[in-house]
């Protein structure tokens, strides 16, 4: 459990600013297997106000939260979301975060914790308590010295008479850092105290150089952040048992049961061999270019590898690609992938038979060698034959602006197959599409146009340098003209993305995407978000490079774009249609409400049947909108089965609020109802 939520923790941060004088770090152990840090500000950029239920309920269930706990954890996270995403002001006056300050996600032995400095700890600790206040929470608080120690029981509930842990949810306030732990209950008062107060200790990163060494042997000059897998390793089977190895053998379930069956002298010397040639997962941020309206980041990830005849054969794995490929503002979409194929089974066979080869005694690893050895590679031989000489594949669909769903065929987009032998491949893709009878021959030259197995739609074909190349529109037929001169880098991937442009058309594939049903709102509330989320920004574009450099395997990531305000809804009195996004991930209406200037409004929801259409529904209420909340209060409803049948007496409803989370241009506004289920409706201002 507390694995699952460290990881969880970790995933919520992103980079932002590195300086080498953290404090939290004569706190943390300098054999930790998990660390982050940053400074506070950056992250604003990341908070989104429209964090929805299904994720945070799952954050929250990995931290064994149930009952009025998990709503209590439900509520504070929501509201404190929405005070970080209004900005550093809003954090800091409401919240007492000092923004300029330090931010680390570490553990010490077995507690993961999250570390934030304040710049007043009565501000947070009054908003903490009143959220506990208007919830009815009775959340239990106890005062150290001139500290505020807040805790919250997990899994109580869960546990019956078993002999499962107890786990309990710390959160701890002082004058200069605010604290959140997770720690086994029967952790002894005084280690509890000692770590949420950030206690210092002998061997912690302070006391070392590493931080300051690996932020500049990887140019990182943003966050900074790892897993230590050989750390890991030490963890797991070393002799020495460290804290966090004497901890998880004294405070998870079955601790000895799960980690004594690789604790032996012949496993640590053989599993320390085997990691030490991937030490760690290294990340941090390279470049910061944001302010208040901004977004412009590169990040950057390693995983670092120490096996010089593992970085050269992945160097011969590599292809070739275009170093215009995966550049932001240039495509809608663009993917490049690098492969040697010629190096693929010859790579293969040597990693296989190197493996299948060791003479381990431990039992996980020679369990690993006899999975391997049924996996013999050379049988790629066969598969592969028809794409050896191949170098490198490239998508790129360029933004025409017109509808793609509704005219595919006008797409413009190029498809190029980079190989030493372009030739055979022509040849053999005039077989795949016609194989009763010839194509016109590919060749160097002039295009020739393809006739694909969908009715009405064509692309052109040419050899140009070392490329296949199939393309249609004006823009890839002007690429297929530079794509084989165009500068090369090895590579294995480059790809960018049109985030916005991307969006807007996934936001006009309801009748398709949607109209699979995938099983269950998940999948549909998913894709609802991001669209939320990419409304919040323009000109919002990503990109990725994946390579091996003398380091190990290396990836640059970035991201920019222009920050949007909080989508504001515009109520104009009028008449909205109202639809709700159901189950099966189609928008059905709901009814026809009207909301009147003088802060009235009525419900009616229509149906049909043999009698003819009829209101089955009617809703009358008073609205008013608190920032993007849609209030409903003082609400009365009566319904009825059927045309031929009489209305129910009139009833009180509960009160509601509907959050708004995108407008749809100046026709009105999407928004979400939290209750016991997450309903997301739209409203549609009739003309």
């Amino acid at each position: 459990m507390y694995m699952k939520a460290t990881l969880l923790t970790l995933l919520l941060l992103l980079s932002v600013p590195l300086h080498a004088n953290n404090p939290h770090q004569q706190a943390i152990p300098e054999d930790s297997v998990a660390f982050y840090q940053s400074q506070t500000a950056g992250l604003l950029h990341y908070v989104s106000p429209l964090t929805q239920p299904f994720h945070l309920e799952a954050l929250i269930d990995s931290l064994g939260a149930d009952g009025p706990e998990s709503q209590f954890l439900l509520d504070l996270i929501k509201q404190g979301s929405r005070i970080l995403a209004a900005g550093e002001s809003a954090a800091s006056e409401q919240l007492g975060i000092n923004t300029s300050g330090w931010l680390s996600a570490y553990h010490v032995g077995i507690m993961p914790l999250l570390r934030i400095e304040l710049e007043s700890a009565a501000t947070l600790q009054q908003w903490i308590e009143h959220q506990a206040e208007i919830t009815d929470y009775p959340l239990q608080t106890s005062s150290i010295d001139d500290a505020r120690l807040y805790t919250l029981s997990l899994n109580s509930a869960t546990l019956d008479n078993s002999d499962a842990q107890q786990w309990n949810l710390h959160i701890w306030v002082d004058q200069e850092n605010a604290a959140l732990g997770l720690a086994p209950s029967e952790l002894p008062q005084t280690d509890l105290l000692a770590r949420l107060s950030g206690l210092s200790i002998e061997s912690s990163l302070a006391s070392t150089d590493l931080v300051k060494q690996t932020a500049q042997e990887y140019g990182f000059e943003g966050s900074l952040g790892w897993l230590h897998l050989e750390q890991l390793a030490k963890t797991l089977v070393g002799a020495e048992r460290n804290l966090l190895a004497r901890e998880l053998l004294l405070y998870t379930d079955n601790g000895q049961e799960q980690l004594g069956f690789i604790r032996n002298e012949i496993c640590e010397v053989e599993w320390m061999n085997f990691i030490s040639q991937s030490p760690r997962l290294v990340a941090g941020k390279r470049l910061a270019l944001s302010d208040n309206s901004r977004l412009d980041e590169t990040t950057g990830f390693i995983w670092e590898l120490t096996n010089e005849e593992l970085k050269t054969q992945l160097q011969q794995l590599q292809g070739s690609l275009p170093t215009d490929v995966g550049r932001l503002d240039r495509t809608l979409f663009s993917l490049g992938l690098g492969f040697n194929t010629d190096q693929l089974v010859p790579v293969l066979m040597n990693w296989w038979q190197t493996t299948v080869q060791q003479p381990w005694e431990c039992p996980a690893l020679i369990e690993l060698r006899e999975a391997v050895s049924q996996q013999n590679p050379a049988m790629l031989a066969v598969g592969t034959a028809i794409l050896q000489s191949v170098d490198g594949l490239v998508i790129d669909l360029f933004d025409t602006g017109s509808d793609l769903l509704a005219a595919p065929q006008e797409m413009d987009l190029l498809i190029g197959i980079r190989s030493k032998n372009p030739l055979i491949l022509a040849s053999l893709l005039a077989q795949l599409l016609s194989p009763d009878k010839p194509l016109p021959m590919i060749a160097e030259g002039d295009p020739v146009v393809l006739q694909l197995p969908v009715e009405g739609w064509t692309t052109q074909a040419r050899i140009k340098g070392d490329y296949l190349l199939l393309y249609q529109g004006a823009k890839a037929e002007s690429w297929s003209e530079k794509i084989a001169d165009s500068q090369h880098e090895s590579t294995f991937l480059s790809a960018s993305l049109d985030i916005n442009a991307t969006a807007k058309t996934l936001n006009g594939m309801q009748g398709i995407t949607y109209g699979l049903k995938h099983e269950g709102e998940g999948l549909c509330m998913e894709l609802e978000e991001g669209l939320d989320r990419t409304a919040l920004f323009s000109d919002l574009n990503a990109s990725l490079r994946l390579r091996t450099t003398d380091k190990g395997l290396s990836t640059i990531q970035r991201l920019r774009g222009t920050k949007l305000p909080l989508p504001e809804p515009l109520f104009i009195p009028g008449v909205y249609t109202v639809s709700l996004l159901d189950s099966g991930c189609i928008w059905q209406d709901y009814g026809q409400e009207t909301l009147f200037a003088d802060g009235r409004a009525e419900l009616i929801k229509t149906d049909q049947d043999s009698s003819g259409t009829c209101p089955v529904f009617e809703g009358r209420s008073s609205w008013s909108l608190t920032g993007n909340q849609l209030n409903t209060h003082a609400s009365v409803s009566r319904l009825r089965y059927g045309c031929d049948t009489g209305f129910s007496d009139w009833e009180e409803m509960a009160d509601s609020q509907c959050h708004v989370v995108r407008v749809q241009s100046n026709s009105g506004f999407d928004c979400l109802v939290h209750g016991d289920e997450l309903i997301r409706l739209r409203y549609t201002l009739q003309p």
